[in-house]
């Protein structure tokens, strides 16, 4: 990974509901500048029971709780893990180079995990402190073109503001 700094990686930060800053599990506990490490939520928008996270090391979450998937045979069944959270912030990158190709790994990677809807029960567990954001991270890419990174990403939050963090009720 660290040797193919034009490529972006996403990896999927694991499923032992462990904390990989502590319990590192490789290559989801390297945070390295090219790779994106992606907790799973589920349908509540809370860390799956399964996810792994860490503060340093896992940047991001989305949904990753009864994802329906491809199996043999061709069918579909509905799947669980950060594995199935990952093609989603994968997705979001390809939207990010779409909207301009020009973008280096780390950039793409900056705008995927500065654009979040922030969430203060993800503060200790997320790097991000946060879920991503599709449509906040395209508009971010769109500007790319015209403004610097930072700027871009401001000026794509006063587009789509984040909305207020409520406490979630058990």
């Amino acid at each position: 990974i660290k040797s193919n700094s034009n490529v972006l990686f996403i990896i999927a930060a694991g499923n032992n509901g462990a904390d990989n800053d502590v319990e590192p599990h490789f290559p989801a506990a390297l945070n390295l500048s090219n790779s994106i490490t992606v907790a799973a939520l589920d349908n509540n928008d809370k860390l799956a029971d399964f996810s792994n996270y860490g503060k340093k090391s896992v940047q991001v979450a989305t949904k990753g709780v009864s994802i329906v998937s491809t199996v043999p045979r061709n069918k579909k069944a509905p799947l669980s893990g950060t594995s199935q959270a990952a093609p989603d912030v994968a997705n979001v990158a390809v939207q990010i180079i779409s909207a301009n190709p020009d973008l280096l790994p780390y950039e793409i990677k900056k705008i995927i995990s500065e654009t979040v809807d922030e969430k203060s029960i993800f503060k200790e567990k997320l790097t991000s402190s946060g879920i991503i954001n599709k449509k906040r991270a395209k508009i971010a890419a769109d500007y790319t073109k015209f403004f610097p990174i930072s700027a871009a990403i401001k000026l794509a939050y006063s587009k789509l503001p984040m909305e207020e963090d409520k406490p979630l009720v058990n």
